[in-house]
């Protein structure tokens, strides 16, 4: 999405309201670039959304795997601790 800005409108507002004519173009370049270089439009706030969902459910997914092996490690432990209690009961 490209960001429209009527620099020519915008210097016009400035001069009516009270700026110089020099004051007003400078001011106007000042917003134009503002507004095209450094803001961020709605495409990159979106395109910028969806890098951290996707990061979010990698994060997501690697987490899972980790519990998973948590649990699996505990079970085997704690199995393997009750055959040894079990065999010095007998």
């Amino acid at each position: 999405m490209t960001t429209t800005f009527d620099s020519l409108a915008c210097k016009d507002t400035l001069v009516e309201g009270g700026f110089s004519d020099r004051q007003a173009a400078v001011l106007a370049h000042a917003i134009w670039d503002l507004v095209t270089n450094r803001l961020a439009t709605k495409d990159d706030l979106l395109a910028l959304e969806q890098r951290i969902e996707a990061k979010f459910d990698l994060r997501l997914a690697q987490l899972k795997v980790e519990l998973l092996m948590w649990i699996i490690s505990l079970t085997v432990v704690q199995t393997t601790i009750l055959g040894a209690m079990l065999k010095l009961l007998r």
